[in-house]
């Protein structure tokens, strides 16, 4: 998924899709953070371990992302 960059932070986005309100830094290996204001929710993930292909190619943070998604809309 191509970044949405802004002037220092992008658009939020997990495996499911955009974050529509939501923003976000990602760290060089995997490691980054969002928040979704409108569910007032944040996310962060650091590992010690670098992931493949830099900060964009590593699924980690939005594979958790979508996970963290779905377990706060049940959540309501």
């Amino acid at each position: 998924m191509p970044p949405i960059w802004r002037l220092g932070w992008h658009a939020a986005y997990t495996t499911v899709g955009l974050v529509p309100d939501g923003f976000a830094h990602h760290g060089f290996g995997g490691s980054g953070a969002w928040a979704d204001p409108a569910r007032r929710l944040a996310v962060a993930f650091t590992t010690n371990l670098l992931g493949a292909g830099g900060a964009l190619g590593d699924t980690r943070l939005p594979e958790l992302g979508a996970t963290i998604l779905a377990a706060a809309d049940l959540r309501g």
